[in-house]
Order: structure tokens, then C-alpha cells, then sequence
């Protein structure tokens, strides 16, 4: 099965899996990189040093480029954009890996808000691609628990960690044809695309600490940190734990 690997981000953990499970990844695609976009950097790296075609591309030329390399499957991680249903019909396959349980919280920008809803379990969900922002029929997902201590950082470790297992199990499943197309209740559904900016991490000083952690955690301490303004200057917030163990440097 020729399979072409579309990502914006860092997932060369996704795509060292395949390669080294032996799957036959016949091209990788990619944006343009850019100053403020280039957390592709390494999967680029890992394309070029297994002598995988490499494609950075402009969002209009994905179909031209699918056309030409004729996958029998797609696999999307963290690719920015949305495909058209015409990009999807270039391959008999396409399938995304979404970092959370659809169909909870769909979008680009959902850890904080897994953060500030109180959530205690999240995962990884293998999808069907649709024209739409994750609402596919489901392969196959993941679960794992949210520490009372976790960041917006280790949660995206932890889905980064998570994607390899996943993306094997749903090849697997999708070249043997044993798997079921889960259709997605959207009734349960919830969407977050923000672009989230430093105005994001303001709280409310009038609660209490005790109900303001879990928004001091949704807001990454060193990007964005969590803030307020007591007469008039503006204050910010950073929780930490002096003896947290030695494995837990991305937590509180």
C-alpha cells in the first residue's frame, strides 16, 4: 500500500513508525517552511535521510501533487489545512490523526480548552477524512488519562507519543479490511480553531486559586502565561512544584 504522509507539525514520531514497520511511505508533504512555521523541520529531516520524496508545497498545489503520486492512502498529521473532496478522491484511502476523542473537541487549537473544561481523560482518534473539519466516520481511538498536573506541553507530548501506536493499528486495519466506520455523534460535538493570542490568558483574580488552576494550566507559562493587573500593572502567574519527580519536567 503506497502511502503519502501530509503533516504540519511535528510528527516524526507518526511517520518514523511507519517507516520503520516497514510500510511503503512513497512521498512526505509538507507547507513551504517558513520563520514562523517550521515545526516540520524534523519530519522533513527524517524524509530526506530515508530517501523519502519530500514535497513543500503551497496549499493550492496538494492536488496536482496527489494526482501525480497516486497513493493508495493519505494520512494527514497535523496537516493545517482542510482537504476538498476532490483532493480526497486522488487516493481510495485518507484518514486523519486527530489529537483528542472526536467528537469532542474538534479543531487546531483544543488543548487549553481540554485544560479549562476540567477534563480528566483525552487521547488520539484515527478518522475517515471528510471535506469538513474532523467529522469522519472513526477508525480507531486512544484514551489516556489527564494528570491534575498536566500542561498544555505534556498533553501534546502525550498525544505525540500516543499518534505512532495508532497510525500502525489503523494501517493494519485498513489493509486487512477489518475495521467499522464509527459514525461520529455530533450532537457531542465541539469545535475550537482560535488562534490563541496573550489577551487568552487573562483571569479573574476575584476567584479562587483554587478554581483558577486549571486555567493557570491551560496557559503555557514561557508563550503565554496566565495574568491580571492589580493597580494598574500587569501581573503574571506561574505554578510549579519544587519536588515534582524527575520524568514529569513538561507538568506543573
Amino acid at each position: 500500500m503506497k502511502i503519502v504522509f501530509l503533516t504540519g507539525g511535528s510528527r516524526e514520531r507518526a511517520l518514523k513508525a511507519l517507516i520503520d514497520a516497514g510500510e511503503d511511505v512513497v512521498a512526505v508533504i509538507t507547507p513551504i517552511p517558513g520563520p514562523k512555521n517550521n515545526r516540520f523541520a524534523e519530519v522533513a529531516r527524517l524524509a530526506v535521510e530515508k530517501r523519502i520524496e519530500i514535497c513543500q508545497i503551497k496549499k493550492k498545489d496538494l492536488g496536482s501533487h496527489l494526482k501525480r503520486i497516486k497513493a493508495d492512502l493519505i494520512i494527514s498529521a497535523g496537516w493545517p489545512y482542510l482537504l476538498t473532496q476532490e483532493e480526497i478522491s486522488l487516493a481510495p484511502l485518507a484518514v486523519n490523526v486527530h489529537g483528542t476523542l472526536l467528537p469532542k473537541y474538534r479543531g487546531t487549537r483544543v488543548i487549553p480548552h481540554i485544560l479549562m473544561n476540567h477534563e480528566i481523560e483525552t487521547g488520539v482518534t484515527v478518522h475517515f477524512i471528510d471535506p469538513h473539519m474532523d467529522t469522519g466516520d472513526i477508525i480507531l481511538q486512544k484514551a489516556f488519562p489527564i494528570s491534575p498536573f498536566d500542561t498544555t506541553r505534556s498533553l501534546y507530548r502525550k498525544v505525540l507519543e500516543s499518534e505512532p501506536e495508532c497510525v500502525l493499528k489503523a494501517v493494519a486495519m485498513l489493509k486487512s479490511g477489518a475495521f467499522e466506520r464509527k459514525k461520529q455523534d455530533h450532537t457531542k460535538a465541539s469545535v475550537y480553531a482560535h488562534m490563541r493570542t496573550p489577551e487568552d490568558s487573562i483571569i479573574d483574580p476575584e476567584k479562587s486559586l483554587k478554581d483558577l488552576i486549571d486555567d493557570i494550566r491551560a496557559c503555557d507559562a514561557e508563550d503565554y502565561p496566565a495574568y491580571f493587573y492589580h493597580h494598574g500593572q500587569k501581573l503574571c502567574v506561574k505554578l510549579w512544584r519544587p519536588g515534582k519527580p524527575e520524568d514529569e519536567k513538561d507538568l506543573l
